[in-house]
């Protein structure tokens, strides 16, 4: 199975699990005409409900570590380890990049992986996102 389902103009469907609505609202601006559509999940237990009910319909998942519910590091144990989504993207969107211990380095390391993201490099650089969606989810982890 594909890793990723590029359409015709080499986008897809975005994940955001972040409990911010600031990032919601940079995100949806930012992809805004680009292709990529964006579904927004505010803590981590919806993330996987959303994941277990529509796993084929999303071709990257970014993580904020720090949400309600359930958080990343929570979220990254379902997906890797107990099957969720083993082989989903992940980019990791956090306040603070150096919260990221080896554990989230490990359970990034069974999956795909998109780099770690810090909110305030996002906020004021939202093209940094395209540049990685075009640069490592499209060409490095797409399988027909």
């Amino acid at each position: 199975r594909a890793v990723c389902r590029p359409r015709e103009n080499g986008t897809g469907t975005i994940l955001l699990a972040d409990d911010d609505p600031t990032v919601a609202r940079v995100l949806q601006k930012t992809l805004y005409d680009t292709g990529w559509q964006l579904v927004s999940v505010a803590d981590g237990r919806a993330c996987i409900d959303y994941l277990i009910d529509h796993r084929d319909q999303v071709d990257l998942l970014v993580l904020d570590l720090m949400m309600p519910e359930l958080d990343g590091f929570g979220v990254l144990r379902a997906l890797r380890l107990d099957g969720v989504a083993p082989e989903l993207p992940v980019g990791v969107l956090t306040s603070n990049p150096e919260r990221c211990t080896p554990e989230v380095s490990q359970l990034l390391e069974l999956g795909t992986v998109v780099p770690i993201l810090a909110k305030a490099e996002l906020l004021s650089e939202p093209d940094r996102l395209l540049e990685l969606l075009n640069q490592r989810v499209l060409e490095t982890t797409c399988s027909a």
